[in-house]
């Protein structure tokens, strides 16, 4: 069984000069852990090296998430589809994006909040065709608090269709 992580920087595996600097992706084989046998190495057919395969005795777990991407670049890109290939029955994919898709300034990768479930829905198609099961998980939170500390939610409206959709 593998498990794709489909996403951006939040996600994505770093190299060890960036430490302390993590994606949620990078430590995720640590809750799968079966044994001290865990081999790390690059994802084949990925076309990035950020991409890396956490390959255990029962799941390997291949994080596909590279930074700046939003759901539409890295579909434009071509990322999604080197996916299609490998992706399997009984295989899981995590997809979230949010965060660089909200960013206005950068229009290679804005999508609207109103045109999202556009691109998440191609995610949702792949895994389908593939009898996949897909996790679509929320925008990572930012720390934004206000002056009485209150935690605010990051990227509302995009977490917002992410919960419609599943």
């Amino acid at each position: 069984m593998k498990i794709f992580l489909v996403s951006d920087s939040t996600v994505q595996s770093y190299e060890k000069y960036y430490y302390p600097q993590t994606g949620w992706g990078q430590v995720f084989w640590e809750d799968f852990k079966e044994s001290d046998e865990m081999k790390e190495t690059e994802c084949e057919s990925c076309s990035y090296p950020q991409s890396r395969a956490y390959n255990m005795p029962s799941v390997t777990i291949e994080n596909r998430a590279i930074g700046g991407r939003s759901s539409r670049s890295f579909i434009e890109e071509g990322k999604l589809k080197e996916i299609e290939p490998v992706l399997c029955s009984g295989d899981y994919m995590l997809v979230q994006f949010g965060h660089n898709d909200a960013t206005v300034q950068r229009p290679e990768r804005y999508v609207a909040a109103r045109d999202f479930d556009t691109y998440i829905q191609q995610y949702i198609d792949l895994y389908r065709e593939k009898s996949a099961q897909c996790i679509l998980v929320t925008p990572v939170a930012r720390r934004n608090c206000d002056d009485t500390d209150v935690f605010k939610i990051s990227f509302d409206e995009y977490r917002q269709v992410m919960l419609n959709m599943a």
